[in-house]
Formats: structure tokens, sequence, C-alpha cells
């Protein structure tokens, strides 16, 4: 083709997918400054690490170890997995877990945002937020809630711990 073929404005936002065979896989990280990542359940890992600027997580991959995911804009969405234990934070978006099953800590840390955990177990549940709510729907931690929020209503529905400790301002 000629040189003048190759020139032009494309306004469509670029996608790298990547194919894995489906098996166990020692660790992955991620680091990223724009877009969205999305993990199936296909995988397991025995730990993760996501650190992303701008972009939504969408996890259903289970680990067995240590889960840390970090993002400045954007949701964390972890749906229909099993870890060893979750360390999410954001600064300006949502947490959404549903159906997990945590065999050690949950921490979570929300700057402005909504926090909603439906159908989770863990040991012990952490979160601190400023300005947001946190909905906690069937979550059971055999060990303890401790919730840190400025701003924002705590609500409870089906959920327990053997200590809750709640400080709001």
């Amino acid at each position: 083709k000629p040189w003048y073929s190759y020139i032009g404005i494309n306004f469509n936002s670029p996608k790298v997918t990547v194919y894995l065979p489906k098996t166990e896989y020692n660790t992955l990280t991620i680091d990223e400054s724009t877009g969205d990542v999305e993990i199936p359940t296909d995988f397991k890992f025995k730990e993760m690490k996501i650190d992303a600027s701008t972009g939504n997580m969408m996890i259903s991959a289970s680990v067995s170890g240590n889960s840390e995911i970090h993002t400045s804009t954007g949701a964390i969405r972890i749906e229909d997995t099993s870890a060893g234990s979750l360390e999410l934070s954001t600064s300006t978006g949502d947490i959404v877990l549903t159906n997990v099953l945590c065999d050690g800590d949950i921490k979570t840390d929300v700057s402005t945002g909504r926090n909603d955990l439906t159908d989770v177990k863990c040991k012990n549940l952490t979160t601190d937020g400023s300005t947001g709510e946190i909905v906690l729907t069937n979550v059971i931690a055999t060990g303890e809630f401790h919730i840190n929020r400025s701003t924002g209503s705590v609500i409870f529905d089906g959920s327990d711990a053997n200590e809750i400790f709640i400080d709001t301002s």
C-alpha cells in the first residue's frame, strides 16, 4: 500500500486481550494506566497484584493467597470466587463483592464511593471510607468487623461477626 494509506484518525480505544491456557499460575501482576481489567473464573493464581490509575476491575478468578487490587479511579468487582485474603482500595469508585469465600481477612479502602458486600464469608473484615455508604448483606466474619466511615450510612442485612466495631462521624 502507499505510505499515505497508513495515516488516519482513529477514535476507537485500544484493547489488549491475552489468552493463556486454563491452569493454575503462581503470580499475576498487572500495572496499567488507563483501561479495564477482566479476569474470568477459568484461572487460578497463588497471588494477584493489580495497580491501576483509571479503569474498572472485574475479577472472578480464584486466588489461594493474597490479592491486592488498587485503583485511583474506577470500580472493583469481585464475584463468584474464593481467595486467601483481599486488600482492595480505590480513591473514586465502588467496591463490590458478591459470592466471595475468603479464608483470611478482607480489607477495603474507599475515599469516595460505595462498598457493597453480598454473600461474603471471611475471617475479619476491615473497611475504611471517607464518603459513601457500606452495605453488608449476608456477610459473615468468624472474627471481627471494623467499619470506619466519615460520611455515609452503614447498613447490615443478615450479617454478623464475633465482634463488631463501627466508627462514624
